[in-house]
């Protein structure tokens, strides 16, 4: 479950604010977690999720780990990044039809989570990065941050 409060989502010891101008999606075969949220820029071209779970590797472990698999074709090195006082990585991929970029942050484990992930996806079509680089993903992104 995830606490509103203030404006900003809290899960565990982690907390967020949902960007400007997103659509939530509320069809439960879209929300795959249950501390997550799934949302849509007003054109549909822009999906984001964002979830907060238990993980057994750190951000680097899990995104390295996830890259690994046949499904998907890496398309960037895993990179570090740190905002709200959080430590994450970052990788750009490709998986069928669509672009990725998942960003993992790690935090300090509660019995809900230990990090939080948004994961970006948009078709092959549109360029990832310059999306990533742009307003409606950096709000989300840079709102993340820890708490007490």
């Amino acid at each position: 479950m995830i606490l509103h409060k203030k404006g900003r989502l809290y899960v565990g010891k982690l907390s967020f604010a949902l960007p400007d101008n997103v659509y939530l999606q509320t069809d439960d075969a879209c929300v795959y977690y249950a501390s997550g949220l799934e949302m849509e820029s007003p054109d549909q071209t822009i999906r984001l999720s964002v979830y907060a779970d238990l993980e057994e590797h750190s951000s680097k472990g899990y995104i390295d780990g996830l890259l690994k698999k046949p499904l998907f074709i890496r398309k960037s090195e895993t990179k570090p990044i740190t905002v709200g006082g959080l430590q994450g990585h970052y990788a750009y991929y490709e998986s069928g039809a669509h672009s990725h970029c998942e960003y993992r942050f790690d935090a300090e484990p509660t019995e809900y989570c230990n990090g939080i992930t948004i994961l970006v996806y948009v078709d092959k079509s549109v360029d990832i990065v310059n999306i990533c680089q742009g307003e409606l993903v950096q709000q989300l992104v840079q709102s993340v941050r820890a708490e007490l």
